[in-house]
């Protein structure tokens, strides 16, 4: 359990740095997922954050970080993507790649997380590691490796 975990927290980080870098907006040699091939992807959204100028729909314009599905209640993401966020304004998608067409009753509330006790803001990778569980259970494959 401990080296799965490992492999998708490996997996997650990269594609959380890969993703939130200001130099790129895509992955580089990526291609598109179909709808469902990435078990257990799931889309942080920040409901409180403000939209400004972007142009997409509310939802797509509000997410800010990704993280996986490891169970039915529970979602690894990176400790940076949710330190000082209160859980009531975090909500996850999931089971989708396109945002433009989700709407708020697709949401899913976060009841709370918890970030790694030696998770440090500034110190690049270093335990920079949260675990959220989510208001209800849900019926979906969760993420395998």
């Amino acid at each position: 359990m401990i080296t799965m975990l490992r492999c998708v927290l490996s997996r997650l980080l990269l594609l959380i740095a890969i993703a939130g870098s200001p130099l790129s907006m895509a992955i580089v040699g990526g291609v598109p997922a179909a709808e469902g091939e990435v078990a257990g992807q799931v889309a942080l959204i920040d409901m409180s954050r403000d939209v400004g100028t972007c142009t997409g729909s509310e939802i797509f314009c509000k997410q800010f970080c990704s993280g996986v599905l490891i169970a039915k209640q529970w979602v690894l993401t990176a400790a940076h993507c949710v330190n000082n966020i209160p859980p009531a304004d975090l909500r996850v998608v999931v089971g989708t790649r396109d945002l433009s067409t989700v709407v708020p009753s697709d949401l899913v509330g976060v009841d709370r997380y918890s970030v790694h006790e030696e998770y440090t803001i500034g110190a690049m990778f270093n335990n920079d590691i949260a675990l959220l569980k989510l208001e209800t259970p849900l019926d979906l494959p969760v993420a395998s490796i």
